[in-house]
């Protein structure tokens, strides 16, 4: 997850000094704008999981050897559900690494406005989630 997709309990509120009314629209066009698919994954990909069969990785998964440092290895991961892809770099020892750091590769519009923590909180996101799957049962409904 992106640094600046970390989110706060409360939004700024428009009494506060630091408020502004720009950063706070545009944070709620970027919002209601957001692909459903990455909405859905927010906080929640769907990784393939490492693991080989037969020599070969899932769908999704691929290896590739760094050949700047010998006996190191660059594997990637892309979502099932959204696209987005993250990999690190690891030996053939060290795979399942408690220290892993992943680098992630977000598609122009993924991430919020710059500033935007301070305004689109958790309870937010999932409202909006909420909102877009509620009107999808009340369609059916119909």
């Amino acid at each position: 997850m992106p640094a600046n997709l970390a989110t706060l309990a409360e939004p700024l509120s428009a009494s506060d000094p630091a408020y502004d009314a720009d950063l706070a629209r545009d944070c709620e066009t970027w919002l209601a704008g957001l692909p459903d698919d990455w909405l859905g994954c927010y906080r929640n990909h769907n990784f393939p999981k490492l693991k080989a069969r037969n020599g070969k990785f899932p769908r999704g998964i691929s290896a590739r050897p760094v050949p700047e440092v010998l006996g190191h290895f660059q594997i990637t991961q892309r979502c099932r559900d959204c696209g987005i892809k993250r990999w690190y770099t690891c030996t053939a020892d060290d795979v399942f690494g408690s220290d892993r750091h992943y680098e992630y590769d977000w598609p122009d519009g993924y991430n919020m406005p710059k500033g935007g923590a301070a305004y689109i909180t958790w309870s937010a996101i999932q409202a909006e989630r909420n909102r877009r799957f509620g009107k999808a049962l009340i369609g059916l409904a119909a």
